[in-house]
Formats: C-alpha cells, sequence, structure tokens
C-alpha cells in the first residue's frame, strides 16, 4: 500500500505504508533463559515485545512503576513470568485524564461584571 501525499498538482511524497499487524511486528517474542529452574526474561526482548524502547523501560524501572528485575552476571537485567506480566499491565492500562491544578479551569471563564 501507498499513501501519496500531494500539494496542489505537485507530488510531495510517495511513502510506502506498512498494514498494521505487520511481519515486524508479529515476529517479537519471548525467549526465555532458565537459571536455576527458573524462567527469565529479557529487558530487551520484553521493550520489544511491548513496543516501547529500552529507555522508557528504564524509566519505568527508576520511576518504581515497573518491577526492578534481577541482574545476571552479564549485568543483563532479567524480569521472571510474573514481572513480565505486571509490566504488560502498566503498559496497556488506560486512565481517565485528571485536572491536576482545577484553578486552570478558571482562566477561560469570561469575568463577572
Amino acid at each position: 500500500m501507498r499513501i501519496f501525499l500531494t500539494l496542489r498538482d505537485g507530488m510531495l511524497h510517495d511513502a510506502p505504508m506498512k498494514p498494521l499487524g505487520s511481519a515486524e511486528k508479529q515476529s517479537a517474542s519471548l525467549n526465555p533463559v532458565h537459571i536455576g529452574g527458573m524462567a527469565y526474561f529479557a529487558a530487551t526482548e520484553v521493550a520489544a515485545v511491548l513496543e516501547v524502547s529500552r529507555q522508557t523501560l528504564w524509566r519505568w524501572r527508576r520511576a518504581g512503576k515497573i518491577p526492578v528485575g534481577h541482574r545476571f552476571r552479564d549485568g543483563q537485567t532479567l524480569f521472571t513470568e510474573r514481572e513480565v506480566e505486571e509490566i504488560k499491565v502498566f503498559a496497556n492500562r488506560i486512565a481517565p485524564i485528571e485536572t491536576t491544578d482545577r484553578n486552570q479551569l478558571e482562566l477561560f471563564k469570561l469575568p463577572r461584571t
């Protein structure tokens, strides 16, 4: 599929578009590393499956929003299956937008006479 963006009569851009659910998206999977009878998953794979950057995953860890995981001997960060599920729940959450400062709404009211 191609999308053409035009500016009057001339073509501005001709860009190939990937359909949703492309093969690249589906290829990301979690491959467990078995250590001491437990399955662990690499942080880089978790980030790829959730379609977030590694930096986002690290930022969530630092802020305490997701489990910190476990450090393997080569410095790799690993998560247990339970921790991966917690991360998935956090990554796919949806919450209503809250007004942090209700006084901001006052800026748009007409002044009283």
